[in-house]
């Protein structure tokens, strides 16, 4: 890493410190994290009485300083982002999601498209994937009055042809993987 990379992910380790965003947990359990932190920060709050104060309460601090070294450490060091988000309705109902679920995956939805926005006027390309069960995937075309607005690609497991390709060339690939000699 050159050393303007390094500095830059050093100004962005400081920031998402800052943010008290350092965590092991889960995505859950980071999410619940924060919830209670917010909950905490209306009820200390009182009255609120404009929109500015509101995002204070929920950012709690200066996102702009966040978002600056997010973009200069991408800008400076990697081609573009790739965003792969899995397992989120790991633990959804299979009978069918919730209101709360979908809202949940709404508003995940909405930030990386507002985080995809903010990168690309940086000049830096960003692209967010979300694998989600069929039956959630129906569920919120369902609850999502402006629907279409995402591109979706949908793959289907019961196909035992496809199934077979697809285990076929993991193994080829971590097969080449293990015959690459070390350097």
């Amino acid at each position: 890493m050159a050393v303007e990379g390094h500095k830059a992910y050093e100004r962005l380790k400081d920031a998402y410190l800052a943010h008290d965003l350092e965590s092991s947990d889960d995505l859950s359990q980071r999410f619940l994290r924060q919830i209670d932190r917010i909950a905490a920060r209306f009820k200390a709050a009182g009255t609120i009485g404009e929109r500015t104060d509101l995002a204070e309460l929920v950012y709690g601090g200066d996102l702009h300083t966040l978002n600056d070294a997010v973009a200069e450490y991408v800008s400076s060091e990697k081609d573009a982002v790739w965003l792969l988000i899995d397992n989120l309705d790991k633990s959804w109902a299979t009978r069918g999601s919730t209101r709360e679920d979908i809202l949940i995956l709404r508003g995940l939805l909405d930030a990386s498209a507002q985080l995809q926005r903010q990168l690309e006027q940086r000049e830096v390309i960003f692209r967010c994937v979300v694998f989600l069960r069929t039956d959630v995937y129906e569920r919120l075309q369902e609850l999502t009055p402006d629907r279409g607005k995402e591109s979706i690609i949908r793959l289907d497991w019961d196909d035992p042809h496809v199934f077979r390709e697809i285990v076929r060339q993991r193994i080829l690939a971590s097969t080449e993987l293990l015959l690459r000699p070390s350097k």
